[in-house]
């Protein structure tokens, strides 16, 4: 259920009818860090190629491999994209197409590329909306229009290469940088930052939440975190060599003393 991001790189993907690429990296969301991409690099197949794949394509993810049900011909000819920039929506719009995988941006924003909460029991049910009456239709949408049009134009992606390594600012100071990422290969979003402290002599690893971050500085690369210096460096300890278990998230969520996601909370 969870890997770490540096686990996967390098790993093969397989199609429908064998071996197309290697996992280069990950395109997250900036907005609630689900996965919305495997980059994937076919160089052996077309020189210096990489294509996007969506957890929608994912038939098997294991330690080995990551299966999908594409075959080969079908993502060596994917629309080209340029992920040395920013992914605009509208060519996630043309790739998708392509595939026919859904289109997440539909979706309530704490959902996931499968139509999926991302917290379970922190998520309200994604319900169907009757509609409304023509007029307040029309108006509402003619406002939507304008939002995709320039929402067309940015891109909340990011990847999990460019973001590792960047520094993590506390409440009062900052207090190493970011190492890694734990994703849930079920719900395909990071469950976790990996951050060493080592600027805290002798410093150790330790998790912290995604939602527990109150922002990004992309042009500083800094990570901000909810916590003071001196809560970090007492959370509980992350080994990378013991997977992670349900017990100790239980263990990390008590101690930050935050709901669990996993948990149904009362209304």
């Amino acid at each position: 259920m969870f890997r770490s991001a540096k686990s996967c790189y390098n790993l093969a993907v397989e199609a429908a009818d064998g071996v197309v690429g290697k996992v280069e990296q990950f395109l997250f969301d900036d907005q609630n860090w689900a996965i919305r991409y495997i980059v994937v690099d076919i160089g052996s197949w077309i020189f210096g190629k990489r294509v996007l794949l969506s957890p929608a394509s994912i038939e098997e993810a294991s330690k080995e491999k990551i299966v999908v049900k594409n075959t080969r011909e079908q993502i060596q000819n994917s629309p080209t994209i340029d992920t040395a920039n920013p992914v605009s929506r509208i060519e996630e719009q043309r790739l998708h197409n392509y595939y026919s995988w859904p289109f997440y941006w539909v979706y309530p924003e704490d959902y996931n590329s499968l139509g999926a909460a991302l917290y379970p029991g922190l998520t309200k049910p994604y319900a169907y909306q009757p509609p409304e009456e023509d007029s307040a239709l029309a108006e509402k949408s003619l406002r939507k229009e304008s939002e995709l049009e320039e929402e067309a134009r940015k891109s909340h992606l990011r990847e999990t290469k460019e973001v590792g390594g960047y520094s993590i600012q506390a409440t009062d100071e900052q207090i190493g940088h970011l190492e890694d990422f734990i994703l849930d290969d079920v719900h395909w979003v990071i469950r976790y930052l990996v951050i060493d402290t080592r600027n805290i002599l002798p410093g150790k690893k330790v998790l912290i939440a995604p939602q527990w971050t109150k922002g990004i500085d992309w042009n500083e690369a800094l990570v901000y975190v909810e916590f003071d210096k001196e809560t970090i460096k007492d959370g509980p300890e992350y080994d990378p060599s013991i997977p992670l278990t349900r017990d100790m998230e239980k263990r990390l969520y008590n101690y930050y003393e935050r709901p669990k996601y996993w948990e149904e909370t009362a209304e």
